[in-house]
C-alpha cells in the first residue's frame, strides 16, 4: 500500500516523465533562472534533471482581490550538464539570531548565470546530499 506522499510522487513524476527522486518547498532569495526572488516553488529531483515548478497563490484572500499580476504555473528543467553546483549553508544559532539568516541552498549554473539561491522550507541539508550525490557533483561548502 502506498502513502499519499508516495501517490503524489508517483503522479508528479509521471507528469514530469522520469521518478522523483528528491523534493523540498522554498522560496527564492535571489533572482536567476527564470526565477524571481521572494517566489515560493518547489524544487525537484527527478532521474534526469532538477525542476522548479511554481503554483500561483489559490488563497481565500488571493480570490477575493482581483490583482492583475502575471503570476501564472511555471515548470522550469535543468538538465544535468547546466547544474554546475548544490551547496548547502546551515546557518549558525547566532547568525539567526542576530543577523535573521536561515539556511539556504545556492544553485550555480554552467551558462554562467547568476546563481540562484532559495530558503528551503525544512530539509534542506538532505536534499542538497541527494542532489550532489545524483548528479556526482563536487561537494562545496559556503
Amino acid at each position: 500500500m502506498t502513502s499519499p506522499q508516495q501517490a503524489a510522487w508517483q503522479v508528479l513524476g509521471q507528469e514530469l516523465g522520469s521518478p522523483v527522486l528528491a523534493l523540498i518547498l522554498g522560496q527564492a532569495l535571489t533572482s536567476s533562472a527564470g526565477v524571481p526572488a521572494g517566489e515560493w516553488g518547489m524544487y525537484i529531483l527527478t532521474e534526469s534533471a532538477l525542476h522548479y515548478r511554481h503554483e500561483p497563490s489559490q488563497g481565500v484572500l488571493a480570490g477575493m482581490i482581483k490583482i492583475d499580476r502575471a503570476d501564472q504555473p511555471r515548470l522550469l528543467g535543468f538538465n544535468r550538464s547546466e547544474v554546475l553546483a548544490c551547496r548547502y549553508h546551515q546557518g549558525t544559532f547566532w547568525k539567526r539570531l542576530f543577523a535573521g539568516e536561515n539556511d539556504f541552498i545556492t544553485l550555480e549554473w554552467s551558462n554562467g548565470a547568476p546563481p540562484l539561491s532559495f530558503e528551503p522550507l525544512e530539509g534542506g541539508g538532505a536534499w542538497a546530499m541527494q542532489v550532489n550525490q545524483h548528479f556526482q557533483l563536487p561537494q562545496k561548502a559556503l
